[in-house]
């Protein structure tokens, strides 16, 4: 019997060791969670959403991106002096002012090892000759001044500043300032000769080579050109038999024969939200045309004693995209296709070779868009040389051809003193162009919430040009002049159109107590706001914006295990401190989006029931409203399993009496 009581009360305290252990852990999952103490992180975003992406003529631009590595969330800034920790990086400072004499920083690039950093801290140099024969990035934080060696050709066979050799890929040439300074003597020298390389980067540069070709590219390939200047050059940047170039977000000025030439084989070159300006001749000049891609430029006053186009086309052409850019008075043409231009016709199709869509054209002499060609003529003006595919004026009369036009193609266009072509269509092989209305308009001003409106380019059926972002849009708050550029007294902002829509925010303080009249002026080519486009809106006296006040979303990094279902908080306060309540927070985690709307506290929460073992980071934001500014935070959620231990001691029992045997689950 003795026996049988020692089994039982055995097997009774296997079942309640077991049953108090799931008890304590179920406990432990409801209970015995805590946010840690960590400081919170706030973020608070600017109200302003005035969209200004203007070209710097300091062009000191520098990325910012957020990166989530397992740790939480590392904000990384690039700097002209960013480098990989995993290469060398080596100084060359300025007591070497001659660098023929002394070339302290060729000899830096000798010595380097391919993907190393080079710094040039020297504010000035001359007879400079580099090449660059391996992968380096070469900066310059100070605006270094280089100008080139008048006897020095080596590895190019021209003069020029920084040669880019085959072997040199990946290189990175960032912050200098390349001069002529009367040292070029001939066409084929150059600034920056990039040739055979790929995934070369020309980043934050001015050059300006007078008689030499500011950049040329030759056989290259990826090759990006950002945020420079290249100016008073020959040819600003000449691209010869290359692929993949990119040319974003520069000035390209007052160069000699052209802003930029594609010729050869070239393929796949993309223009985009550049200036291109008083070129003398051609803003770009293209004689080979396979996959061109030319979008939200500014090109302007590109011509030479009053001849001179916007885009030259003198080549069959594969494809061409020119989208949303603002042609202003490039002499006689916006877009020039001339005589060698031969496949495009009349034919089926033609249309889609040459795409020429939502474009602004101002004071353009002869015509918006246009297509030479030379037809035989037995009383004509010009010869024909089929040896150089040219044709020769011979005087009038004496020759076998005249010049002529044919089919051009247009989709739809903003025209402020245009001349559209008769032999214009808007598809091949007989639809005009003019058969119906396609020309862009300004739409109304409208009002998006109190102090915020928007202003559209549309088509006659209301549809927004969206490829048009090179715009820009003034607006005036009651305007008491008839100027279309900002007088002393105005209150204006102006900003730059963002796929086809201008967006403009005003604060309290700006307007009247009542009778506000808004003004939304367009580029046009008198200067009087009664004659350019523009538009107007009288905003209703209860419709007046109060000042909008800031928030602040708090939040605190949390530890946690998997699947947990542990609450995590966040508070959004004004910047007085009060908590908002029923404001709309989204709470972004894992790829997924949860909408909650805040307490009485100002406080949201969402269950995290992660399985990962692993730091997540949660994003909380506000969307502001017409009292309140945005505002966003971000915080890191580390899931880990913990560990646990049953802690015991031993304990004596009197036979045949009922005992508490008691265990604890812990964590470790």
């Amino acid at each position: 019997m003795k026996r049988k009581n020692i089994i039982l009360i055995s097997l009774f305290l296997i079942i309640a060791l077991i049953n108090i252990s799931i008890v304590s852990a179920e406990d432990f999952e409801e209970v015995n969670i805590s946010d840690s103490l960590d400081e919170n992180l706030e973020i608070i975003d600017n109200k302003d959403i005035d969209n200004q992406n203007y070209i710097s003529q300091e062009n000191a631009i520098d990325d910012e991106s957020i990166s989530d590595n397992g740790g939480g969330d590392e904000i990384l800034k690039s700097s002209n002096t960013a480098t990989d920790n995993l290469q060398s990086t080596s100084y060359v400072d300025g007591k070497a002012y001659n660098q023929m004499s002394n070339p302290t920083i060729q000899t830096a690039i000798n010595n380097a090892k391919d993907g190393d950093t080079i710094i040039i801290t020297g504010t000035a140099y001359v007879h400079c000759h580099f090449i660059v024969n391996k992968k380096l990035t070469i900066i310059s934080e100070v605006g270094t001044t280089m100008s080139p060696c008048p006897s020095n050709t080596d590895g190019s066979g021209a003069h020029g500043i920084f040669y880019i050799s085959p072997e040199a890929s990946g290189t990175v040439i960032k912050g200098f300032e390349l001069l002529g300074n009367d040292q070029y003597s001939r066409e084929n020298d150059y600034g920056i000769y990039i040739k055979g390389a790929s995934n070369v980067q020309i980043v934050n540069c001015s050059i300006s080579t007078e008689i030499a070709d500011g950049i040329r590219l030759a056989n290259a390939t990826n090759t990006q050109i950002t945020d420079s200047i290249i100016k008073d050059s020959n040819i600003g940047i000449n691209i010869v038999d290359s692929t993949k170039t990119i040319i974003r977000n520069n000035n390209i000025t007052n160069n000699t024969k052209t802003g930029i030439n594609i010729s050869g084989s070239t393929k796949n070159t993309t223009i985009d939200t550049n200036n291109i300006t008083y070129n003398q001749g051609r803003g770009i000049s293209i004689t080979t045309a396979d996959y061109i891609y030319i979008l939200n430029n500014f090109i302007a006053f590109n011509q030479k004693d009053g001849s001179g186009a916007g885009v030259y086309v003198n080549c069959n052409i594969t494809k061409i995209e020119i989208l949303g850019n603002l042609f202003r008075q490039n002499g006689q043409y916006g877009v020039l296709n001339d005589y060698r231009t031969r496949n495009m016709g009349w034919q089926n199709g033609a249309e889609k070779l040459e795409v020429v869509n939502n474009n602004y054209f101002m004071g353009h002499t002869e015509r918006t868009v246009y297509h030479i060609e030379y037809k035989s003529s037995p009383e004509g003006s010009f010869n024909y040389d089929s040896g150089t595919d040219t044709y020769i004026f011979v005087g009038e009369g004496n020759g076998n051809f005249d010049i002529d036009k044919t089919a051009v193609y247009l989709v739809y266009a903003y025209l402020i003193d245009e001349t559209i072509c008769g032999a214009t269509l808007y598809k091949a092989p007989n639809i005009a162009w003019n058969d119906e209305n396609r020309n862009l308009q300004i739409s109304e001003i409208t009002q998006v919430k109190k102090g915020t409106y928007q202003v559209s380019i549309t088509d006659a059926k209301g549809n927004v040009a969206t490829d048009l972002s090179s715009i820009y849009v003034t607006f005036y708050l009651n305007k008491n002049n008839t100027e279309s550029l900002p007088q002393e007294g105005d209150i204006f902002k102006t900003v730059l159109m963002k796929n086809g829509v201008a967006t403009v925010s005003f604060s309290e303080k700006d307007y009247l107590e009542s009778g506000n009249v808004l003004l939304a002026v367009f580029p046009g080519l008198v200067g009087k706001t009664t004659v350019d486009p523009h538009a107007s809106f009288n905003i209703a006296d209860d419709q007046l914006p109060k000042d909008s006040i800031n928030t602040k979303i708090t939040v605190s990094n949390m530890n946690t295990y998997p699947n947990s279902g542990a609450s995590f908080t966040a508070t959004i306060r004004d910047e007085y401190g009060n908590p908002l309540a029923g404001k709309t927070i989204k709470i972004s985690l894992n790829g997924n989006t949860y909408t909650r709307t805040t307490d009485a506290n100002g406080k949201v929460s969402i269950p995290i029931k992660l399985s990962s073992e692993k730091t997540y980071t949660i994003t909380v934001s506000f969307n502001g409203d017409e009292e309140y500014n945005v505002s966003s935070a971000k915080a890191s959620i580390a899931v880990k399993r913990t560990g646990q231990k049953i802690i015991s001691s031993n304990k004596s029992f009197a036979p045949n009496k009922v005992s508490y045997y008691t265990f604890t689950l812990k964590d470790q």
